[in-house]
């Protein structure tokens, strides 16, 4: 599925949890569930789709990357001053590297995960975030994994859990916490399950993959994506007007 049906299914998932759980709307929510709801596909470079699905979510992932790295060493650099000036020189080299040897897989992802890495060790030794901050290390090895494997199952979602777990335990934090979980199970069991490929769910104490795929008409299947997107929004609206009427 692409990345845009992915997101989609996500929004609407979450906006189905606030309505039937009667949780108040946060606009946080919205970024954490937009990035949530695509990052199984950080290690989609592996993949064997076509290289313009391919590509789709990897820009959208490196886009968000360096707008978080830039943001954290511009902080550091310019507003706390506690990193030296010439760390901002950083951009320019992973801009360069990222551009020129784009065309190698091996390579970007090589720069992915020194990017999450800097990130980490800035973390690490200028702050006090607690064990929240692994999330990094968990991104930096994720795009060496093939595709629809580790990110894709079960013990992913469950690791997940427990890196943002802190996040859980402080009251005014604690829906940023379902909202990410919810949408990374929205990828897994919303979306890529009913793809004819499937996912492997216990991945990787079983490769088997596991899937609800009800579409045999070869047309049908090729346009999966808009099926799905009208049937999430559907089921949202009918929330919507089923809790709209009891009001």
């Amino acid at each position: 599925m692409k990345g845009n049906t992915h997101m989609v299914i996500g929004i609407s998932t979450y906006a189905n949890y606030i309505m039937l759980t009667g949780k108040k709307f946060d606009i946080l929510d919205i970024p954490i569930c937009l990035a949530f709801s695509v990052l199984p596909d950080i290690d989609t470079e592996s993949s064997k789709i076509s290289s313009k699905l391919r590509k789709l979510p990897l820009k959208i992932i490196i886009s968000s990357l360096f707008l978080i790295f830039i943001n954290i060493i511009l902080y550091f650099t310019l507003i706390k001053k506690i990193l030296p000036l010439y760390c901002i020189a950083l951009f320019p080299i992973m801009v360069l590297f990222l551009k020129f040897f784009s065309k190698n897989k091996i390579l970007k992802k090589i720069s992915l995960s020194i990017a999450f890495l800097i990130i980490y060790y800035i973390l690490l030794k200028y702050t006090k975030l607690g064990f929240t901050k692994n999330i990094l290390l968990f991104f930096a090895i994720l795009p060496y994994f093939e595709h629809r494997g580790f990110s894709h199952s079960i013990n992913s979602l469950l690791l997940l859990a427990i890196i943002l777990f802190p996040i859980y335990v402080i009251d005014n934090t604690k829906q940023y916490y379902v909202t990410a979980l919810l949408s990374y199970f929205s990828h897994l069991f919303f979306g890529d399950i009913f793809t004819k490929k499937g996912i492997k769910i216990f991945y990787p104490f079983s490769k088997k993959n596991y899937s609800l795929n009800v579409f045999k008409n070869k047309k049908i299947y090729n346009n999966l994506d808009i099926p799905f997107i009208i049937t999430f929004l559907t089921i949202t609206f009918l929330i919507y007007i089923k809790l709209y009427k009891k009001m």
